[in-house]
């Protein structure tokens, strides 16, 4: 009775998958997903990029060498210069 379940279960599956509207679907889905995830990534990215240049203008502002604020940004010492 269960084995007859899990046949009937797996038989229902096989078919959804190879149904090509189905497929193209759960393309659709999973490429949406990846521009989701992309876009989160990119502002999560460009949030952590305006932190460090918010920090390393507060060194700037406390005379702090661009090497240094270099060292303990992440920045380059061109994209400390360009923030002065």
């Amino acid at each position: 009775s269960q084995d007859r379940s899990v046949d009937k279960y797996m038989k229902t599956l096989e078919e959804v998958n190879q149904n090509p509207d189905f497929r193209e679907f759960m393309s659709a889905e999973e490429d949406n997903r990846k521009i989701e995830n992309s876009l989160r990534r990119e502002a999560i990215e460009q949030g952590s990029l305006a932190e460090k240049q918010s920090i390393a203008k507060a060194m700037l502002n406390d005379n702090l060498d661009v090497n240094t604020i270099s060292k303990y940004t992440g920045l380059s010492e061109e994209e400390i210069k360009i923030l002065k």
